[in-house]
């Protein structure tokens, strides 16, 4: 295993070929938590909790999920095949023990790892997709998203349609990418991507996610439509939730179903906060919480 510095990252060679981009933020001396990102996604997501994740003592590791950003696109993987990766990155980082932070799609990502690795010590979820699989989950997510993912499930072409439209979207018209974002978000959300700042960054997490083209997240799109694979009431260590009550992407009553799904969760639903603007709001919380258990 050897790792490379690469553009804005670096990335480590996976043992069964392809390699996993990743890139750090905040103290790198301190205690580890890996960022599960959004979807579509990529590294860059770590960004804006860098300064928290300094003041915290956090040293934060973002990785590409397969076919985003510097990592390989992988045909056939599944949700579970995640923690094997992450074991290979957590070798080759000397990561014994670490908390994980999963944020929007990222959630089934950081959720598996907490199943999966020993290694792993909390886990925390902000703007949450839940498993669309849960009674009433699919029906609570806004029409477009939930006949994307009704479709995806049974029609591969469904998916890539819509990651190659995105896509387009991303690399040749921002202002209609902004406009199509801010569709039916609430006040909240659609002032924060008016933010200079905050839209650069989002507009460079998204073209990252699709420098290599749209099959890594249109294979991400089936992932997330079926079931994840694995049991939730067996995740074994702490697990804290925090929730925009105004969030419409993921409306209150999935995160409902989902809460009462998970062992021993802390869930914390903020009021005025919505799915993009709650990790800036509360990213600090979670870094704190997932901290407490070095």
């Amino acid at each position: 295993m050897t790792a490379t510095a690469e553009a804005t990252g670096r990335s480590l060679r996976l043992p069964g070929g392809g390699r996993m981009g990743y890139a750090e933020f905040g103290d790198p001396a301190g205690h580890p938590v890996l960022l599960c990102h959004r979807y579509p996604g990529s590294r860059l997501q770590g960004a804006p909790l860098d300064q928290p994740a300094r003041a915290l003592g956090i040293r934060l590791i973002s990785p590409d999920r397969p076919g985003m950003g510097l990592s390989t696109f992988r045909a056939r993987r599944r949700i579970l095949d995640y923690p094997e990766e992450i074991e290979t990155l957590a070798v080759g980082l000397d990561l014994p023990r670490f908390g994980v932070l999963g944020v929007s799609g990222g959630t089934a990502y950081a959720a598996v790892l907490a199943h999966a690795l020993p290694r792993v010590t909390a886990l925390g979820l902000i703007a949450a997709l839940p498993p669309l699989s849960l009674p009433d989950v699919l029906e609570t997510l806004p029409a477009t998203d939930r006949k994307l993912f009704a479709m995806a499930r049974y029609f591969p072409w469904v998916a890539h349609r819509a990651a190659t439209d995105l896509a387009k979207l991303v690399q040749t018209d921002s202002d209609g990418l902004r406009r199509f974002l801010q569709h039916d978000l609430p006040n909240v959300d659609a002032d924060m991507l008016e933010q200079p700042d905050t839209w650069d960054l989002l507009l460079r997490d998204l073209r990252e996610a699709f420098v290599t083209g749209a099959a890594g997240p249109a294979w991400e799109t089936r992932l997330l439509a079926r079931p994840w694979g694995f049991d939730l009431a067996r995740i074994g260590v702490p697990i804290y939730l925090w929730h925009g009550e105004a969030d419409k992407n993921v409306p209150i009553a999935a995160i409902r179903r989902f809460i009462d799904a998970l062992p021993t969760c802390r869930a914390t639903i903020v009021p005025d906060q919505g799915h993009y603007s709650i990790l800036p709001a509360r990213g600090a919380d979670a870094l704190a919480a997932l901290g407490q258990h070095a």
